[in-house]
């Protein structure tokens, strides 16, 4: 692949992946009085499920997929109206941004990152049926047997039960303990406990990434809204 198609490519899953990113960030400022942390992750999926960042968002259509979703939720006017004008604050502040921060870097040096960043550290991750695979993993894991579940559905029952196997900054695996029709790619919400001194509950949107029967790997939607209490966990 030449590089000019290279630094196209990064460049649109870059512009994508700001645009999520500030879509996410618009929702919890606006909306963090009125919802709690499980309707927060609910909404910040709905908003993910229904306007991809490639495609246009729309406040009142969300606003009305938010009240289909989650009817005892009630968004006042003014707060729908804050929605709407922070969202097209920071299109605007983002658009003026990447603008100024485009920076083209000699030919050679452009190799030389091309090289560096796709390399990745070879790991290997095991499981408790003692199979091995081989993995290329960016963060690294912590083996631990924690309990929780997953939500396929923007309700209010949780869907399935489930084991963390394994946790980073990057993702997590988990067991499955009954029968599923989850899907690679799909993104739903994940709730667990850690096993630290306060039994920390974690609620977090995941995306799965692989599925191997009952055991399902899945990275954090956006990695930069991690739990605290998750960091603290894994760097202990």
């Amino acid at each position: 692949m030449e590089i000019s198609s290279v630094n196209i490519n990064l460049a649109r899953h870059n512009q994508l992946r700001d645009e999520s990113a500030r879509r996410e960030r618009v929702i919890r400022q606006t909306l963090q009085s009125v919802l709690s942390e499980s309707q927060m992750l609910r909404a910040i999926l709905l908003c993910q499920r229904e306007f991809p960042p490639e495609e246009p968002f729309s406040a009142s259509l969300f606003c009305q997929y938010l009240a289909t979703a989650i009817p005892e939720v009630h968004l006042p006017h003014e707060t729908r109206l804050t929605l709407l004008r922070t969202l097209r604050q920071t299109a605007s502040e983002q658009n003026v941004n990447r603008k100024t921060q485009v920076i083209q870097l000699p030919v050679e040096h452009q190799e030389e990152l091309l090289v560096k960043a796709t390399k990745k550290p070879q790991t290997t991750l095991e499981v408790s049926n003692g199979q091995r695979s081989r993995e290329r993993r960016q963060y690294p894991r912590k083996s631990v047997q924690l309990p929780g579940h997953y939500w396929a559905e923007l309700d209010d029952t949780p869907t399935g039960n489930i084991v963390i196997t394994d946790l980073s900054l990057g993702g997590a695996c988990f067991r499955v303990l009954s029968a599923h029709e989850l899907k690679n790619k799909e993104s739903l919400p994940l709730e667990f406990k850690l096993d630290d001194d306060a039994v920390t509950t974690i609620l977090q949107n995941v995306q799965i990434r692989w599925i191997k029967g009952d055991y399902i790997g899945v990275q954090w939607l956006d990695r930069t809204m991690v739990h605290s209490a998750l960091r603290k966990y894994l760097s202990a």
